[in-house]
Formats: structure tokens, sequence, C-alpha cells
């Protein structure tokens, strides 16, 4: 009885083999069928004759042109994937291109093909990254310090304007009274310490209210500054008092 069964299990197995293969290979006619069918469109056409001339440049531009009219063009995804790795060297782009045919075409023969590209392509743009020009790094640097400050100035001017807001809002709700005439006060030179992310600008702006003024105290500090960018943190700067 066990014999028997096992014999009828391996006919069942042997049956079901061509019927698997046919859907197999089904799938792949289909995906050649596909690509075939697109690729005979004539702009498709029209970017393979630029690509047989040389013009990758003018071949991008019809691909491009194509996947704006039919962005499910699975063919246009994968034949400008090429051009942006192999030409062009815009990996980002070219990954992307591969991605979209893939999900377009999941049973498609080229898949491992296609996923050895993307391995690659994507090592190839991680080297790219380490490839930077020394004065490309600083300049990325000098950006990313720029920005700090700028930030840091930002989260102090929105701290100075509500505290102006509350301070007039208390001037609005308090009764006016006469406020007693005062003798002027001496002019006696203020100081200001370097703190981080300082600027010229930002100190005027927190001392007069006016960032504008900027110039005022650089040239009350010719003495200690080379340029009107030189401040240090730490450095104690002489802030002219008001005209």
């Amino acid at each position: 009885m066990k014999r028997n069964a096992i014999s009828y299990r391996a006919v069942l197995a042997w049956l079901a083999l061509p019927l698997a293969l046919s859907l197999v290979s089904g799938c792949a006619e289909n995906v050649y069928s596909l690509d075939d069918e697109e690729m005979n469109r004539p702009l498709m056409k029209k970017a393979l004759a630029h690509e047989g001339d040389g013009k990758s440049d003018a071949a991008i531009s019809v691909y491009q042109g194509v996947l704006e009219m039919d962005p499910k063009m699975a063919r246009a995804h994968l034949n400008l994937a090429f051009l942006m790795d192999e030409q062009k060297k815009d990996y980002i782009r070219a990954i992307y291109h591969y991605q979209r045919y893939v999900e377009l075409r999941p049973t498609t023969e080229k898949r491992t093909m296609i996923d050895d590209r993307i391995r690659m392509a994507k090592t190839a743009f991680a080297a790219t990254l380490f490839q930077q020009p020394p004065d490309m790094r600083d300049a990325i640097q000098s950006l990313k310090r720029e920005n700090a400050a700028l930030k840091a100035t930002i989260v102090r001017l929105q701290k100075k304007a509500a505290d102006r807001e509350s301070s007039a809002r208390v001037a609005r709700a308090s009764p006016e009274t006469p406020t007693p005439s005062r003798p002027p006060a001496p002019v006696i030179p203020r100081t200001y310490k370097v703190r981080r992310g300082d600027t010229l600008s930002s100190i005027a702006d927190d001392v007069y209210g006016d960032s504008n003024k900027w110039r005022e105290i650089y040239n009350a500090n010719r003495t200690r500054l080379r340029s009107s960018d030189g401040i240090r943190i730490g450095q104690i700067l002489v802030i002219p008092p008001r005209d």
C-alpha cells in the first residue's frame, strides 16, 4: 500500500512538470513580447538610433520624454538606467530606473543581471563619496558652520521678538504714567564676550537692535580683528555707544 502511494505521488509530479515548465516559459515569453512591443514604438526607435550614433544626451532626453508620457514604460526605464550607469555615472538615477523596471517586470529573466548592476552602482556611488577634493570638503564644512550660526541667530531673533511682543502687551495693558526726567547717564563703552555662533551682525542686533550697525563694532575693534568675519569665541569686543 505504501509503495502504491509513493508511485501515485511520483506520477502526479511527473504530470505536473510540463505545466510548471510551460508557466515559466510563458512568463518569460510574456516579458519578451512586452519588451519587444515597447521597443518597436516610434520614440523608442528614435532613442535607440541616437544611442547607435553615440548621442547619449539625445537618447536620454527622448527616454525621459517617453516616461513623462507613460511612466510605466518598463523598457524605457531599463534603457535609461543603462545610459545613466555606463555613460553618465549617475548611479542614483541608474539605481532608480533599474528598480522601476524590475517593479514593472517582476518575472523578467534579467532579474539576476539587474540585481548585480544595482549592487555595483551602489558600490560605485559609495566610492565617489570618498573622492571629494580637499577644497570641496572644506567648503562643505564651512557651509555647515554657517548654517549652524544662522540657526542660532534665528533662535535669538525669535526669542527677542517674543520678548518685545510680551513687553508691548504689558505696556498696552498698563495705565500710562508720566516718566520722571533723569539726567543723561555718562557714556561708558561696553564690552561683549563673543559666544559660539556669533557674528558682527548678530552682536549688533543684540546690543543695538539693528544688525546693520555691525560696522560700528568692527571699526571700534580694528586693532583686534583681522577682518569683519574674524571674531573668535571668547574674544572681548568693545561696543561703542549708540549715536
